[in-house]
């Protein structure tokens, strides 16, 4: 799993490559590449959803934004993947 996170992971900063407003993305702002319209893009959420996206490909079945359980929780983790 680490091995095709690590993968996912330069993947992703090779992809936000460009710059927003003049400050670039990369992993650090990814938000701003995948959520360039939005005044306050939402790097974290940006960042499980393309997890979601790629890691499928490399063997492991992944969510993104997974509610807690609970029935008053409204907190989500950010990613679940199977291992």
């Amino acid at each position: 799993f680490l091995a095709a996170l690590d993968q996912c992971l330069r993947q992703m900063d090779r992809e936000a490559n460009d710059s927003v407003e003049g400050y670039p993305t990369g992993l650090a702002w990814y938000g701003g590449h995948r959520e360039p319209e939005k005044k306050r893009p939402r790097t974290e959420c940006c960042w499980s959803q393309r997890l979601k996206e790629l890691l499928p490909s490399r063997g492991f079945s992944t969510e993104a934004e997974v509610p807690y359980p609970g029935r008053n929780c409204k907190k989500k983790c950010d990613s679940v993947s199977e291992l």
